[in-house]
């Protein structure tokens, strides 16, 4: 209540703790071709192991490679924690399925492409087959599935061999009974079945018939809860809980609405003439075996230069998704440029960028870099490297080419982790690259000037040393402040974090008190910032000065803030001066 109208007493309070927030600014972000995983969506990847994990293996093989694309991200995590990652597929690349049925058990659903959650749940109604690989990709053709249905007696269950010699009392205690819950009409329909998932042959994780999920007395009863009281339908708890298949009652025709029960591929003739699953025998079966599911027509397609910058738009709203350093990897100039473009639009991130391979591992020269860049805009959200090195990639026990950029940004946000964002990146406290079998190309003093003149930052390897980055400029090309990493870098996180904060002041009064309370939580940040060398000193403005009457009217608010940013030494002179033994250098250190 605003006012007391009879004696009490009111409370009231009012918070004048608002400081800046902590924001991160070294999480990379990725748009690439890779084996597995969700398609068109941002997927956090937090390690290399994580990164398989979710997205498999690097695939080299004369039809299709993802290898680049995928040490893209690995690359970059050997530096860092975080990539945000968009997979992009082509058009053709298809879910490995299987209809269902007992006449049609391996037949594939030869156009399906399901890219994520939300797409199959938008979709599924278009969807033909009882079973989907959970992705698209060649990956899931190595799928299996095996089901276990009430119908088999104990005796049975004991001694069947359910994936290779793996028995199905090894995977689960007992034989699948019925379900207790939510069948309204038919008793037989309240059976439960043990579903179990596994490799079919050595693609996802080197071993054939190696059991990948197991979901045991799930329900053909769409109602039916679980010991928990949850539901324990089967689709709903696949569905849910799995990582490599989708599952779906597959009728043919429309069935009646009060109809709760139904089975993987059951048709509505068989739910007529066979009350259990199609594929185990009649009702009254008690010696059938499990049925078996083989997924195929899964494919693997590249995604076009189209596909990956669609990705890049996925990447590109700062409102919805954090990136701060954009990793090019190996794409074409026009994917390089779109990418650099969703960094100057998003004015919270920098995009890495390498030459293309044809110019960075083909008898690559600083003249031959400089003029891939020449054709890309001017810009302080941009960072251009010198080439690409050799790496070895341990799971084909292979060497390969990688683009250098993965690297740049990685240490990049090792600075931060090292020290501060302010940081710079290169020389020989924190500007080591790892994993170089060699450099393609590593330029003298001569190309080092040619490059670094047209803003270019060479890498290079130095005998006894180790491969460093020897340079710290953006591709900016006019001379400024901003033609550091160190100071755009400074300024992404000054920008983020008060920006962030300055949105707690609208819909609020501009007063003295508003301003006040503004500038007394930018202050104490800014001077944090200076005490850790980011800057030599700030002035914050936000009085009538820049408020005006006219600002006011406006239903605006102004902050003037004023840094002076750190400075990284690039060039250090040493003079050196012999002197005469009577001479006191005391008559010489000043001149």
């Amino acid at each position: 209540m605003a006012f007391l109208v009879s004696p009490g007493v009111q409370v009231k309070e009012t918070d004048l703790s608002n400081i800046i927030p902590a924001v991160a600014t070294s999480i990379g972000g990725f748009v690439g071709d890779f084996k597995w995983g969700p398609v068109s969506e941002v997927t956090t990847v937090s390690s290399e192991a994580n990164l398989i994990e979710l997205f498999g293996y690097p695939i080299a093989e004369s039809g299709y490679s993802n290898r680049t694309d995928w040490y893209s991200v690995a690359n970059f995590l050997g530096y860092s924690n975080n990539v945000q990652l968009v997979r992009v597929v082509g058009a053709a690349s298809y879910n490995a399925s299987a209809a269902g049925d007992s006449d049609a058990a391996s037949e594939a659903d030869s156009d399906a492409q399901i890219k994520n959650a939300n797409d199959f749940a938008t979709d599924a109604t278009g969807l033909t087959h009882a079973l989907y690989a959970k992705y698209p990709g060649a990956l899931g053709n190595g799928i299996g599935i095996a089901v276990i249905d009430a119908a088999i007696d104990s005796d049975n269950f004991i001694s069947q061999k359910i994936v290779g010699n793996t028995t199905a009392s090894q995977l689960f205690d007992t034989a699948p009974g019925t379900s207790t819950w939510g069948v309204k009409y038919d008793s037989e329909l309240k059976d439960e079945m043990h579903v179990v998932v596994y490799t079919t042959n050595e693609t996802i994780t080197g071993t054939a018939n190696e059991v990948l999920e197991t979901y045991a007395y799930v329900s053909k009863a769409k109602n039916a809860l679980d010991d928990n009281n949850g539901n324990n339908y089967f689709v709903n708890v696949i569905n849910d809980a799995s990582s490599w298949i989708w599952t779906q009652p597959n009728f043919n025709t429309s069935v009646d609405s009060e109809s709760t029960t139904y089975s993987i591929g059951q048709t509505l003739t068989t739910l007529g003439e066979n009350k259990r699953f199609p594929f185990i025998g009649s009702g009254s079966d008690t010696t059938a075996t499990a049925k078996t599911f083989t997924l195929s027509g899964g494919t693997d397609v590249a995604g076009t230069d189209g596909d990956k910058q669609t990705g890049w738009d996925i990447l590109g709203d700062p409102e919805t998704v954090d990136v701060n350093l954009i990793i090019t990897g190996d794409n074409s100039a026009a994917v390089q440029k779109y990418a650099v473009t969703k960094a100057e639009t998003r004015k919270d991130a920098i995009a890495f960028v390498s030459p293309s391979s044809s110019v960075g591992t083909n008898n690559p020269t600083a003249k031959k870099v400089v003029n891939y860049f020449s054709s890309f805009n001017s810009t302080s959200y941009a960072v251009f490297d010198s080439g690409w090195k050799r790496q070895y990639d341990k799971y084909n026990d292979e060497f390969f080419d990688m683009p250098l950029n993965p690297d740049i940004a990685g240490v990049t946000a090792r600075a931060e982790f090292l020290n501060d964002a302010w940081f710079s990146p290169a020389g020989l406290n924190r500007g080591f690259i790892q994993n170089v079998v060699k450099l393609y190309f590593n330029p003298d003093q001569a190309g080092r000037d040619e490059l670094y003149k047209n803003r270019v930052n060479p890498v290079i390897t130095q005998r006894g040393v180790g491969t460093i980055l020897f340079g710290d400029k953006t591709a900016l090309s006019r001379p400024s402040s901003f033609d550091r990493i160190n100071v755009r870098r400074l300024f992404i996180v000054l920008e983020k974090a008060i920006a962030t904060a300055a949105k707690f002041q609208l819909f609020e009064f501009n007063d003295d008190f508003t301003r006040a309370n503004f500038v007394a939580a930018v202050e104490p940040f800014l001077g944090d910032v200076k005490s850790r060398r980011g800057m030599t000193d700030f002035k914050v403005v936000c009085d009538t000065s820049n408020n005006t009457p006219a600002v006011i009217d406006g239903n605006r608010f102004v902050a003037d803030i004023y840094i002076k940013p750190s400075r990284s030494i690039n060039f250090i002179t040493l003079n050196f001066t012999s002197v005469r033994t009577g001479v006191s250098f005391d008559e010489v250190a000043g001149q």
